[in-house]
């Protein structure tokens, strides 16, 4: 049996929010500064030939997915010698898929970039080094999955985070070197990026070659494993082939009908989004693993009630920090960037709005990874995933709205979500009506009382610095106040007193 969790998830992720904050706060300052460099077109460019070899991101999350499965079941089941096995045939598998995407990347989408993107002609140049170096830096990323994924399933979170936090550093010190260096600046930057790629993979192998003695490659292929892992990543694959596709398919789309400065807005939307659920998907980081380790050990009570926390404190935590940024889009644009492109407002509101109910299928999602029945699953999320295409292209050919894209996004999270949770129910009884209204219709009763007194109080009070921290200030601590008195239990508001009573009583009595 595991032993109990909840001082260790607490732990990691107080240690992942460490890493996010910095990331934050450098990931802000750089974005600013990149887009004034580089320009919106330039900016935009990047973000979208980027996308044309992210539209292959399903074999990054389906291989991290699947890995950080099999090593937390491992790890669960204290088998070190499976364990050690699992991440050879990960390697053996990753060598496939590295041909693959190649092979895919240096035909199909090379050819669509020349022929069909949408780019000014004298900046074609620069948007093939940009593509190249996007090819280099996504098969590193795949290379780099089973070592952290290995970090991920060991709940070794420090380390993850102290290297994150070396990332982020050396991106802010890329931001210096390209207002220094002179040539062309699109370039430059992708070239600088692809270093960090390499430089950070190369520091997490040392790393788990030293810590985790699972961590070698062995030649030789165990035929079994390979199959039932392969199988599981395929159908994983079908998954996330489906969000992916809806992320950078319609990023693609936003570019054929309306041009590069639309995917700057785009980009610079989901950067602020990325940046916000960051928080949270640290704390699903760092739960996730306990989800699988706790079915692996057969403590289906615990696996259950770890499913309903990580939806419902996941939303607390974003609904926090959104209610804020949706009062006052408009004035932190402005204050972040100064020159806003177009549609930027308007794409970050719907794209955080989108997000919220992202956060609510972390755990079913883990769980039915946990059962290793996963074709049903990945086949019917997928199809509603890839409906995002077919239905945004109809959309933007009738109304021309670039913002069209995003409403049927919500739309479908919509539908995705409740399929989600009826789904998981076949595999592990969650309890299907108690998880849609104490969950997902509890969260949503909290967060329209939020939003709308946040947004009426925010009408009174001026447009300008301190209006926007007194706004933020008010719309955070409400938000708070609803999710302490409406969205906890009984026994979590206890505990939480309890715990802040010990921390005081603990602080009095010190010695003066």
């Amino acid at each position: 049996m595991v032993a109990p969790t909840h001082k260790r998830i607490a732990k990691n992720t107080l240690l992942l929010y460490l890493r996010t904050a910095i990331g934050l706060i450098v990931s802000l300052y750089t974005s600013r500064v990149i887009l004034r460099v580089l320009g919106a077109e330039d900016y935009g460019i990047y973000s979208v030939v980027g996308g044309i070899v992210m539209l292959f991101a399903f074999l990054n999350v389906g291989m991290w997915e699947a890995i950080i499965r099999y090593f937390s079941y491992e790890l669960g089941r204290e088998d070190k010698a499976r364990l050690a096995a699992t991440f050879s045939t990960a390697v053996n598998i990753f060598i496939v898929l590295w041909s693959i995407v190649f092979l895919l990347a240096e035909t199909v989408g090379l050819w669509f970039l020349n022929y069909k993107m949408n780019i000014p002609a004298d900046r074609m140049y620069a948007a093939n080094w940009v593509y190249q170096c996007s090819i280099v830096t996504f098969l590193v990323n795949l290379l780099s999955i089973p070592y952290n994924a290995s970090i991920i399933a060991h709940e070794q979170m420090k380390a993850f985070a102290y290297i994150s936090i070396l990332e982020v550093s050396l991106k802010l010190l890329i931001v210096f070197m390209l207002v220094w260096l002179g040539g062309d600046k699109l370039i430059i930057y992708a070239l600088l990026m692809l270093g960090v790629t390499i430089s950070i993979f190369l520091l997490y192998r040392a790393y788990c070659r030293r810590h985790f003695g699972e961590c070698r490659y062995r030649l030789g292929i165990d035929r079994a494993l390979f199959r039932e892992m392969f199988g599981f990543v395929g159908w994983n694959f079908v998954g996330n082939m489906g969000n992916s596709i809806r992320f950078y398919g319609t990023n693609i789309l936003l570019n054929l009908f309306f041009g590069p400065t639309v995917n700057a807005a785009q980009a610079i939307a989901n950067q602020v989004n990325t940046a916000v659920f960051s928080f949270v998907s640290n704390f699903q980081m760092a739960i996730k693993p306990q989800i699988t380790k706790q079915y692996a050990a057969g403590d289906m009570a615990e696996t259950v009630s770890l499913i309903y926390r990580c939806a419902r404190y996941s939303f607390f935590l974003m609904m926090i920090m959104v209610v804020p940024v949706l009062t006052n889009t408009d004035y932190l644009l402005r204050l972040w960037l100064q020159n806003v492109p177009a549609h930027t407002a308007a794409f970050l509101r719907l794209t955080l709005i989108a997000t919220l109910l992202v956060t609510m299928w972390g755990g079913l999602a883990t769980v039915v990874q946990a059962t290793g029945r996963i074709r049903l699953f990945q086949i019917c999320i997928s199809g509603l995933m890839l409906m995002n295409l077919p239905v945004s292209y109809i959309a933007l050919r009738i109304w021309d709205q670039p913002t069209a894209v995003f409403y049927i996004a919500i739309a479908i999270e919509v539908v995705s979500l409740v399929t989600r949770a009826v789904l998981a129910n076949r595999q592990v009884n969650i309890r299907l009506a108690r998880y849609l209204l104490t969950v997902v219709g509890r969260n949503v009763l909290l967060f329209v009382p939020a939003i709308v007194v946040a947004h009426l109080t925010s009408e009174w009070l001026p447009d300008n610095f301190a209006g926007f921290i007194l706004s933020c200030l008010i719309s955070a601590t409400w938000s708070l106040l609803i999710i302490l008195g409406l969205g906890l239990t009984r026994a979590e508001r206890t505990f939480i007193a309890a715990k802040i009573g010990q921390k005081l009583t603990f602080r009095n009595n010190q010695p003066s």
